[in-house]
């Protein structure tokens, strides 16, 4: 009986108390860890919050919009909203690796995820930059085409503003760790042909717009000679 009870306390006993005296070592570690974040993000909400009544004062959304002529694109969209939330939450990353340091061994995955979404989250708001003035670029570039009023000024916005958005897409892919390598290079061989076509469009159709001048000229340098 006694060797049976003895069991029993060296098979179920001793590793719940050594789990419950790690759980308890770990305590400390995740109230200094829980109250830096804590003040992590009271900093970056305030750095925010200057930051975008800085923004509203200097009217950078009406600015952004009149430069673009994106006003029916905007919307209620608010550019100074965007850059104040990314602000605020790179500023609350750069809490997490002293947070994460804080943990003790045996919260160490909870360490280690930490480490993870604070080199992760950085990248994630570059790409939602570098998405953003893409598509700010693709709708500037087709509105400047399409105030030329010319005849294919329609089909050049458009094949513009399509190939800005597709690379804009694989830059941003590229920022968030994806391997695009396939995609790039498919993508430069389109734009190749593309661009290929066009300068052979563009070199018939000038030759034969300017073929009866050509004929002229020849014309009249054989009569000088």
């Amino acid at each position: 009986m006694a060797d049976a009870l003895t069991a029993i306390n060296s098979g179920l006993l001793v590793p719940l108390l050594d789990i419950w005296n790690g759980a308890l070592k770990s305590i400390p570690g995740l109230v200094a860890a829980l109250l830096v974040l804590i003040v992590g993000y009271i900093v970056a909400w305030a750095i925010s919050y200057v930051l975008e009544h800085i923004l509203e004062r200097i009217k950078l959304d009406q600015w952004v919009v009149h430069q673009t002529h994106m006003k029916k694109l905007a919307g209620g969209f608010r550019l100074s909203h965007l850059i104040s939330v990314l602000v605020k939450w790179f500023s609350f990353i750069v809490f997490l690796s002293p947070a994460a340091s804080l943990l003790g061994p045996g919260l160490s995955p909870l360490a280690e995820f930490l480490q993870v979404i604070a080199l992760w989250v950085p990248q994630a708001i570059g790409a939602i930059l570098l998405a953003f003035f893409g598509f700010v670029a693709a709708e500037y570039v087709a509105w400047k085409v399409m105030a030329l009023e010319g005849k294919s000024s329609h089909i050049i916005s458009g094949a513009s503003k399509n190939l800005i958005l597709i690379l804009t897409l694989l830059v941003v892919l590229g920022q968030l760790g994806i391997n695009i390598t396939v995609a790039s290079g498919t993508f430069l061989i389109i734009v190749a042909g593309i661009m290929l076509g066009l300068a052979l469009a563009f070199g018939i159709g000038f030759g034969l717009a300017l073929k009866d001048d050509a004929k002229g000229m020849i014309r009249n340098l054989r009569k000088k000679l």
